[in-house]
């Protein structure tokens, strides 16, 4: 991935425990006390986590191509994942 691209496309969130979220700027993260969820632009799930605590993140993905990394070093979630382009 460009990084480029990265910077300007991705945009990060905080989250408890001093955990930070990186996404793409089209995608959502919605809140419900202590879970979350990524929602993408044609409204799918990509992602549902909680932080059980500081040091471990639990999660379940809900797509079979999700490209995610968890950084526990530096309390990170990325999410790699686009919006799908479609030639019309």
């Amino acid at each position: 991935m460009n990084l480029k691209k990265f910077t300007k496309d991705f945009k990060e969130f905080s989250l408890e425990h001093g955990w930070k979220i990186v996404m793409h700027k089209d995608h959502e993260l919605f809140r419900s006390k202590d879970k979350y969820a990524i929602i993408d632009a044609e409204d799918d799930v990509l992602l549902k986590f909680y932080l059980e605590n500081e040091d471990v993140v639990c999660f379940k993905k809900t797509i079979w191509n999700l490209d995610c990394k968890i950084n526990s070093a530096t309390k990170v979630i990325t999410v790699f994942n686009e919006p799908e382009v479609f030639d019309e």
